[in-house]
């Protein structure tokens, strides 16, 4: 009788909430990876951020070099300025969408 009494009362919006945090989580795990391996790439590659491909990604190829799901390339928004030493990175899965914190940040050497 105790187990039916923890059982939440609107079953579905539990599940959707479930669903949702694990998108949220999902994103923001997804972010961070993208985000670490960018500022990890600047550091190694003498300042300079992966190149932002013409419609405002980062290139299948550059995410593979960087052991990141190319699949990600259709998910993302990138563009960088060497000489400001700043980048723009978002990411959108599903209805969510992540913007780095560092977004606009200089990035020190």
């Amino acid at each position: 009788m105790l187990f039916f009494h923890n059982l939440p009362n609107r079953p579905n919006a539990s599940l959707a909430k479930l669903r949702n945090d694990t998108a949220s989580q999902e994103l923001l795990l997804q972010g961070l990876a993208v985000e670490r391996q960018i500022i990890a790439w600047y550091r190694f590659h003498s300042a300079t951020f992966p190149p932002a491909t013409e419609d405002g990604t980062l290139s299948a190829t550059t995410l593979q070099q960087m052991g990141l799901d190319p699949a990600l390339a259709d998910k993302l928004s990138y563009s960088c300025n060497n000489t400001a030493r700043t980048f723009d990175l978002q990411i959108s899965l599903s209805e969510s969408t992540w913007h780095s914190p560092l977004s606009g940040k200089v990035i020190k050497q």
